[in-house]
């Protein structure tokens, strides 16, 4: 499980576009455990490295991580389940060949945007992700995320002097 935290939008240049989180700022990872070495080597294009996630006021970004450039040869797809105290609401993105709606690629990285106000305001997420050419390549197992309403909270300068 991730705890991830409210991020407050003033710490990015475009709060409309991808995120680009301040140096030196933690962004939870998701890493990708399965040892698929030969899937590497042949198509590192379609190989997962693991899921980046961000929280940007009511919208969530969840990166995947390629090991190799994003290409439209293939399907990439994340999969998303919101989970609140009385329901579950379950919402999807692509990018290939058919792309959803604000999905942008940064070389290594599938940023896919995630509006929590339409799954209800959830407070844990459950994303997963594959890559498919006609059947599955590669897939992420499923990985809880927490939201938090708190801004970021204990982090402080560690620096003599510092504000924390």
């Amino acid at each position: 499980m991730i705890p991830l935290r409210f991020v407050e939008s003033q710490a990015f240049e475009d709060p409309n576009g991808v995120p680009a989180p301040p140096a030196g700022m933690p962004m939870p990872e998701l890493g990708d455990p399965v040892s698929d070495s030969l899937l590497r080597r042949a198509a590192a294009d379609a190989d997962i490295a693991g899921l980046r996630v961000l929280r940007l006021g009511d919208r969530v970004w969840v990166a995947l991580e390629l090991r190799g450039r994003a290409s439209r040869a293939y399907d990439y797809r994340l999969y998303v389940r919101a989970f609140t105290a009385d329901t579950t609401a379950t919402c999807a993105g692509r990018y290939g060949r058919f792309t959803s709606d604000g999905v942008q690629v940064l070389g290594h990285s599938i940023w896919f945007p995630i509006d929590l106000t339409t799954l209800g305001e959830p407070t844990w997420l459950a994303l997963s992700a594959e890559t498919r050419q006609g059947v599955v390549l590669d897939q992420t197992a499923w990985s809880i995320v927490r939201l938090e309403d708190a801004p970021w909270e204990g982090i402080v300068d560690d620096e003599p002097g510092g504000a924390p």
